[in-house]
């Protein structure tokens, strides 16, 4: 599109299905885009031929790799999680400390991550729904919960003292609904609800790395639709 900042940005979490709607709206913006997965072959062939896609194989230990991945990009767009009711060890965190060792060598800045309402911020109501999630997740996969809390200490500690302009962008359950205006906010403020739509992320994703100047910059906003 005529106009648009042109960017470089990095996908990780790109081949599952949130991933692949934010691949898509990247590129329906001109963007260039850069992917790094374990297991490339789970992206559409309209993704893996486009010309203005790069995909670099690797895991999230692999430090040469990613450091080829992070090397040269304008913004990182993280939608990395925990995808079964048990983790073991701190694969995330570990992760995001590599990352941001890697951002500061190639002096990339810009960090969008995805957390969730087990990531507390001092700016959210009270919500019934949010609260009995949270405490639902701690019991059956307390795994799980520690390590999203542990995302969200790392960003505030770490990365703040690293100098990024990370945000860390938490969601509800995801749905493949029609697409809607994303709306962004505070959990049980704001008119928050807890459920969002995967096209709404993608377009709120994008728009972000476009902008200059977000005025969610180290901070944890909650999206929704």
């Amino acid at each position: 599109m005529s106009g648009r900042n042109c960017k470089k940005i990095l996908i990780l979490g790109a081949t599952g299905p949130t991933g692949i709607l934010t691949v898509h709206t990247a590129l329906e913006h001109n963007h260039t885009v850069t992917i790094y997965a374990r297991n490339p072959s789970k992206l559409p062939a309209s993704i893996s031929s486009n010309p203005n896609v790069r995909i670099i194989r690797g895991d999230l230990t692999e430090a040469e790799a990613l450091s080829k991945a992070v090397e040269g990009q304008d913004a990182i767009v993280s939608l990395l999680g925990p995808s079964t009711g048990n983790v073991a060890g701190n694969p995330f965190t570990d992760a995001y400390q590599l990352i941001f060792s890697l951002m500061k060598r190639w002096e990339v800045k810009r960090i969008l991550a995805m957390g969730t309402s087990s990531i507390p911020d001092e700016h959210d109501g009270f919500s019934i729904i949010a609260f009995l999630g949270v405490a639902l997740i701690r019991i059956i996969a307390n795994s799980v919960y520690k390590e999203i809390v542990g995302v969200g200490k790392i960003f505030e500690t770490e990365a703040t003292k690293d100098g990024l302009d990370w945000t860390i962008f938490r969601l509800g359950f995801l749905s493949n609904g029609a697409p809607q205006t994303p709306k962004v906010g505070y959990v049980g403020k704001d008119g928050w609800v807890i459920k969002t739509q995967r096209a709404d992320i993608a377009t709120w994703l994008v728009d972000e790395v476009e902008k200059n100047n977000s005025e969610w910059i180290r901070k944890k906003p909650s999206v929704w639709s």
